[in-house]
């Protein structure tokens, strides 16, 4: 196929696609809710459905039960009523924005389990150990810790063993 034609191939399709898939598509942009696209929700209820398409006409695909689970959102749709999201293990769905809040919450997301210690070094004492899949309020974060509560226990965890923060 001449260079040409692939040119004009391509071209068309970008122009084609909706502004959701180029969301999904690109780095960071500001998306139709004015907020940066990625970015990171949470679910608002302990039920929620993932949609295969952002509408409620298309069949569910997941069935959501953990409330302030953190998702990633890869797109909007132009009307900014779906968010297309994506999980800690990279299943993506639809979801519509009434089901999502502001992330607020991360995840352990690790081999094992995670020493919480009592500061932002791999020397500090150990608080708790956290077992993957456990939700923990997000306080604040340096460069490489990062600092949550998880029940009753408050300290520091390696941010790359979190699900919910941007790298």
């Amino acid at each position: 196929m001449p260079l040409l034609k692939i040119f004009l191939l391509s071209l068309a399709l970008t122009l084609a696609l909706p502004f959701s898939a180029l969301a999904a598509a690109s780095e960071t942009i500001i998306g139709p809710s004015g907020l940066p696209v990625p970015r990171f929700v949470a679910l608002k209820a302990d039920r929620t459905n993932g949609r295969v398409g952002p509408s409620f006409d298309y069949p569910v695909q997941y069935e959501l039960h953990r409330k302030d689970l953190p998702l990633k959102v890869i797109a909007e749709t132009p009307d900014n009523q779906w968010r297309k999201v994506e999980d800690s293990e990279g299943v993506k769905m639809w979801i519509h924005r009434t089901q999502l809040v502001q992330a607020e919450n991360v995840m352990v997301q690790a081999d094992r389990a995670v020493a919480l210690r009592a500061k932002a070094r791999y020397n500090a004492g150990i608080r708790a150990l956290l077992e993957p899949g456990v939700l923990a309020r997000l306080e604040t974060c340096e460069p490489e810790w990062c600092r949550v509560k998880a029940g009753n226990f408050r300290g520091w965890l390696p941010r790359q063993s979190l699900w919910g923060i941007d790298p």
